[in-house]
């Protein structure tokens, strides 16, 4: 009897998600289709990501910068292979929901290192290098040039015909948010705008 039982219960799971994602207009439709054929799909074979023999693994990204951080590394434009996973409960992440990024072969540069725990202060860095696995939490920078612009749009900075870099202090405050302060207009923002 509890063998009957399940399908129903995935019968009524389904429907409530097909009409969660249908309400989510935000959400472009191939998207959601794409998410419902996951969903429908071949219910025995879990989806699984197959584990890297070399390479980096970006952990506890939080779900809502996945976006952002696979932009700010240019993983699309660099003909290199990647996966990533989003939306998987976390305790460790504020908002509860983290992501990953899988990257094979290929080792984050260290300014690549700075602007990843800028988008994601609390991410993990696990370095599989020779079936040996190394995992850190990388540094935030204090001082950062020339990764992100500034905010303010009379800063010196943007203006076209001034040669100036941009030139950060960073620090992090008590509610977890990155802070960057403009050595040249002073302006304080929490915004990453990517340069």
């Amino acid at each position: 009897m509890a063998d009957q039982k399940k399908p129903m219960e995935y019968a009524e799971a389904l429907q409530c998600i097909t009409a969660a994602l249908k309400a989510m207009n935000h959400i472009p439709e191939d998207i959601r289709n794409n998410v419902l054929d996951t969903l429908i799909g071949d219910r025995k074979q879990p989806m699984m990501v197959k584990p890297i023999e070399n390479g980096t693994v970006l952990d506890h990204i939080p779900a809502n910068t996945l976006t952002d951080v696979i932009s700010a590394l240019k993983l699309n434009a660099r003909g290199i292979k990647w996966t990533a996973g989003n939306n998987f409960a976390s305790k460790k992440v504020s908002g509860g929901f983290k992501s990953f990024i899988k990257v094979a072969d290929y080792f984050f540069k260290q300014e690549e290192l700075y602007l990843i725990s800028l988008l994601a202060p609390d991410v993990t860095v696990n370095v599989i290098k020779d079936s040996t696995n190394t995992k850190y939490k990388p540094e935030m920078p204090q001082h950062i040039e020339n990764l992100v612009g500034c905010e303010n749009p009379k800063c010196i900075t943007n203006k076209p015909r001034e040669p100036f870099s941009t030139s950060f202090e960073v620090s992090k405050a008590a509610d977890d948010m990155v802070r960057l302060r403009c050595k040249y207009c002073e302006k304080i923002t929490t915004q990453i705008r990517l340069r």
